[in-house]
């Protein structure tokens, strides 16, 4: 629904949907749903914006910009010292930071080297997720090419004012 009204679907596998459909037909009853499920509003509103998704191709523009950014994000820190994989679908994706390239062997937990580089990177105005050992970006739809080149580039940056800092 683009966040105008809640929405939330459950997915899963066949294997998992048969046991319950037998227990159902066992017990005579499928006892499930939410004060809300199939709300006719709500089930309106998702349906229209998955149909300016599909007709404004946000999947295609995320899989151009996001093959666009994981090249620029390889070529800007796949030989980063403090870098050991850099990985991503569409526009999400994953900058892993090592102590060791070679060993790809982490930093101490406690020397918190992901957060550091959060908080550089937001002084220079990205936001990133810091996962431990792991950045994740998930720029918006929205972004442009050159504004990706912009991300990548304030990440460097923002990865070497921490190595500076650590003293490595």
């Amino acid at each position: 629904s683009s966040g105008y009204l809640p929405i939330a679907a459950v997915v899963v596998s066949d294997t998992l949907y048969q046991a319950i459909a037998d227990e159902g037909h066992r017990n005579g009853v499928f006892g499930h749903g939410f004060t809300y499920s199939g709300h006719p509003v709500t089930s309106a509103v998702a349906a229209a914006a998955l149909r300016i998704y599909h007709e404004m191709d946000v999947a295609g523009r995320a899989r151009k910009l996001g093959a666009q950014m994981l090249g620029a994000l390889r070529n800007a820190l796949a030989d980063h010292p403090m870098v050991g994989e850099i990985r991503g679908v569409g526009l999400l994706a994953g900058v892993e930071l090592v102590a060791d390239r070679r060993t790809k062997q982490g930093f101490p937990t406690e020397a918190r080297v992901g957060a550091q580089v959060e908080r550089a990177s937001r002084q220079r105005g990205i936001i990133l997720r810091n996962m431990g050992d792991v950045l994740a970006l998930c720029p918006p739809y929205i972004i442009e090419p050159d504004q990706i080149d912009e991300l990548v580039g304030a990440l460097f940056l923002a990865i070497e004012d921490t190595r500076e800092s650590l003293s490595l």
